[in-house]
C-alpha cells in the first residue's frame, strides 16, 4: 500500500495558482485541465467519479475524442505526480466506472 492511499492528512489544491500541495509541503504545478480534473475528483475523495461526468466537464465537444483525451490527461498527470515524489496512485481507475482520488483535498482560492 502506498502512503498516499492510506493518509488522512489533507492535501491542498490551489485553484487560482493551479498547484497541488501534499501534506509534507511538496508542491506540484498543474495545467488548467489537470487542476480542473483534480477539483472534480476532490469533491468526493475516495468515491468514484463517473468517466462520463469527467469527459463532459473537461471536454464539452464529447465523442470518442473526449474519451481519448481523458486517458491522455490522466497518464501524464500520474507521471508528473510520480516524478514529484508523490504517489502516482493518488488517482485510481475504477474499471467501467471512472476515477477516484484517494486522499482528502482542501480547495484554496489563493496561495497560502
Amino acid at each position: 500500500r502506498h502512503p498516499a492511499a492510506t493518509s488522512s492528512a489533507l492535501w491542498h489544491l490551489d485553484l487560482a495558482q493551479r498547484h497541488l500541495r501534499d501534506p509534507a509541503g511538496t508542491s506540484i504545478d498543474l495545467t488548467q485541465r489537470e487542476c480542473r480534473l483534480l477539483a472534480l475528483l476532490g469533491r468526493q475523495p475516495g468515491q468514484s467519479t463517473p468517466r462520463t461526468l469527467l469527459e463532459e466537464a473537461l471536454y464539452p465537444q464529447g465523442g470518442e475524442s473526449a474519451h481519448q483525451a481523458l486517458n491522455t490527461l490522466i497518464r501524464p498527470l500520474r507521471r508528473k505526480l510520480g516524478q514529484a515524489g508523490v504517489s502516482a496512485e493518488l488517482i485510481l481507475t475504477d474499471p467501467g466506472v471512472g476515477y477516484r482520488l484517494v486522499v482528502p483535498v482542501r480547495f484554496n482560492a489563493a496561495a497560502s
